[in-house]
């Protein structure tokens, strides 16, 4: 969820993160990971995500909300 974050180009930190375990995902089986952008209001961005096993079946879903921080962000451009 953070990546839709980040590709919508906010400089932003998870504040909070909250995931449901549905069902175990196997080892060796293709997933599909989806994650949205759901609310953008000023400095605050919700999002949600799933992965999904094959036939749609959804073993995790999740929902975050993340907070402009580009201060946190300051140094690692910097020492780039």
């Amino acid at each position: 969820m953070g990546a839709v974050v980040w590709f919508n180009r906010h400089q932003a930190a998870a504040v909070n993160l909250n995931v449901d375990f549905k069902k175990p995902v196997p080892l060796g089986v293709e997933i599909e990971v989806i994650s949205q952008l759901v609310e953008e209001n000023e400095n605050v961005m919700h999002t949600k995500g799933e992965i999904r096993l094959p036939g749609e079946e959804t073993a995790v879903s999740a929902k975050g909300i993340f907070v402009e921080a580009p201060q946190l962000y300051e140094e690692l451009l910097t020492n780039s």
